[in-house]
This record gives C-alpha cells, structure tokens and sequence, in this order.
C-alpha cells in the first residue's frame, strides 16, 4: 500500500492483476481506510486509480465489498 502513494501511478494494473481476486476488496478496503482522514492528493489519486480499475480490472462487487466496512465505521 505505501508503495502505491509513493510512486503514484494510477494506471499500474499490477496492483489488481497479481493479486487474487478473492483479496481484491481488501485492497480496496486497506486503500480507502488509508485515504479516509488524510491528505487530499492522497483521496484525488485513490479516485484515480479506482476510475482507472473499474473500467479495467475490478468488478463492482469488489468495490462494494471493500468500502462496505469503512462505511459502517463512518456511520457509528
């Protein structure tokens, strides 16, 4: 995950095609949760790549799974 914010590049399919996809909304629910409460640049290049992934890489229902938590947390 750090390695995402600090080389920036929202177009590295990389970080979804290595990764399983039963783990896939993990790694959208650790990237959000590190986004939520922090930099702005940080949530702009988040949005960024999250564009980039569900045109290419990641279904929707991952998404939904890995925001699912983060939600819940922001709600209590």
């Amino acid at each position: 995950m750090k390695e995402f914010f600090n080389v920036r590049n929202t177009q590295d399919d990389a970080y979804f095609t290595e990764l399983p996809h039963k783990f896939r909304n993990k790694l959208i629910e650790k990237l959000v949760a590190h986004v939520v409460g922090g930099k702005a640049a940080e949530a702009r290049l988040l949005s960024e790549f999250f564009a980039y992934a569900t045109e290419r890489l990641c279904s929707c229902e991952s998404f939904g799974e890995g925001f699912i938590d983060i939600a819940e947390r922001c709600c209590l």
